[in-house]
């Protein structure tokens, strides 16, 4: 069966590791798959028959669920009823800045963004969300058939059988006993958002003095360049890599005891190998995860507010406090959530299994 994979993965390293687990998962639970990746970011007007000699058309993960994601960031078809092909919507999630209720049921999807939704409606395939405020989003837009599977990338198939264990070997009994920790990068509001992560490494080093430190940026430095002043960088024992632009560099997570940082797929990569991540949520999406999977929130002002007051003058030091309790909750609770979050995601793994199924039965009855 030869699929077409719409790809957000252009520049931002987890946009690469969304494709690479949406590929793997195709490839697994669907009959003789042969993926194709294409990017969503050109127009196929000139391709369209082309696309129509496929079975199937997948759109993979990401932040899909957007006001104005057709055609202003993914242009694909302008004549939609040209293809012949069924077409599906593979755990994408809504891109909200908050997940409060005047976002979540009051924001409505442009003209045309309604019209691609109802395309791919008519394949009779459930609309794939990471999340459930994803599906209530929807829901709150007129749609009926959704189907909560959780992000492709939240599924590593080698681990996904053994992340629940008796004892896992990562999880740390004290505050003190991380022998590797990754700081992922601000994301959203750049070069604004920096002064947190910058004193987050510092404390972690005044609290971690025996740890190798590792900055992660997953998408270039734009704006960050002073996390990587020599001067920074020496002072506190600190390491940097740049995985932009590929998923093989999330190998730096692999053995990681703590990730604690901004990029939601640096969390969830962690999590999907059964490693102890903290994220900091800029926005919806990694509330949206973290609500699914059953992981409390750190959460930063929108940065729009930052931009506009600039970082008030408790602002770090309530942020570290924050960081300091939820460190200490997750060992006093003896890591309960996370243990309860690897049991989520196995159930959301069969989930997506079902999704892929029906996935499979749709093209085979074209």
């Amino acid at each position: 069966m030869r699929i077409a994979l719409m790809s957000g993965g252009y520049v931002n390293a987890g946009d690469f590791l969304i494709e690479k687990r949406s590929k793997e998962l195709l490839e697994k639970f669907v009959a003789d798959a042969e993926v194709h990746i294409f990017k969503r970011n050109i127009c196929y007007n000139s391709k369209v028959d082309e696309l129509n000699r496929y079975d199937l058309i997948v759109f993979g993960g990401g932040p899909g669920y957007q006001v104005h994601i057709y055609p202003n960031h993914m242009p694909f078809v302008s004549d939609l009823e040209k293809l012949t092909v069924p077409a599906a919507i593979m755990g994408w999630g809504w891109w909200g800045k908050t997940v409060l209720a005047e976002e979540l049921y009051h924001v409505k999807f442009s003209t045309q963004t309604q019209a691609f939704l109802q395309y791919i409606e008519r394949s009779n395939v459930p609309l794939g969300c990471r999340d459930w405020d994803s599906l209530h989003f929807l829901k709150n837009q007129g749609f009926e058939n959704m189907m909560m599977t959780g992000c492709p990338a939240w599924y590593d198939l080698e681990h996904i059988d053994t992340l629940v264990q008796e004892e896992v070997p990562r999880l740390q009994q004290t505050k003190a006993d991380y022998p590797k920790i990754c700081i992922s990068d601000p994301g959203r509001g750049s070069p604004i958002t920096v002064p947190f992560m910058k004193v987050m490494a510092t404390y972690l080093r005044e609290n971690y003095p025996k740890a190798s430190i590792q900055l992660v940026f997953h998408r270039l430095l734009d704006g960050k360049e002073e996390l990587v002043e020599e001067s920074f960088l020496k002072e506190y024992d600190l390491g940097y890599v740049d995985i932009t632009g590929k998923a093989d560099g999330f190998s730096v997570y692999d053995d990681c005891s703590l990730h604690i940082g901004f990029r939601v797929h640096a969390h969830i990569y962690n999590l999907s190998r059964g490693n102890i991540s903290i994220l900091v949520n800029e926005d919806a999406r990694g509330a949206g995860v973290n609500g699914a999977l059953g992981i409390q929130n750190i959460t930063l002002r929108p940065y729009n507010d930052i931009a506009k007051t600039g970082i008030l003058s408790n602002e770090l030091d309530d942020f570290i406090k924050s960081i300091d309790d939820y460190l200490q909750y997750i060992a006093d609770s003896n890591f309960l959530q996370y243990r309860n979050a690897y049991s989520n995601i196995q159930f959301y793994y069969k989930r997506m299994q079902q999704f892929l199924k029906l996935l499979e039965r749709q093209a085979l009855s074209r």
